[in-house]
């Protein structure tokens, strides 16, 4: 079956470089990551603001783990790899029992 332009065949990742990077999956220690893009789009649905501004949020199932600022350069590898470097730095993280939101 052929795929419409612009789409990616089932089970491969595609990143449409005309549109902006929203959301990376980041399999790590057996457990499965998701960074999403909150590029701060305003409530009154304004265009958001340019590439590179806003935050990526990390969770864990409905779990937030870290976030960190986006780059004007961000590509999905390289969230990934400041996903992947960040969760390595992070040995005690390696159970998720002990992630607690609000800091407590």
């Amino acid at each position: 079956m052929p795929v419409a332009a612009g789409a990616a065949p089932t089970g491969e990742a595609h990143e449409d470089r005309g549109a902006m990077l929203r959301e990376v999956k980041i399999r790590h220690a057996g457990k499965l990551y998701t960074a999403q893009l909150d590029a701060g789009a305003t409530a009154s649905g304004d265009a958001p603001p340019l590439p590179g501004r806003g935050r990526w949020h990390v969770t864990l199932g409905p779990t937030a783990i870290t976030s960190f600022e986006a780059r004007p350069d961000d590509t999905a590898e390289r969230v990934r790899e400041r996903v992947l470097d960040w969760l390595d730095a992070q040995a005690d993280l390696s159970d998720r029992d002990q992630v607690h939101l609000g800091g407590g």
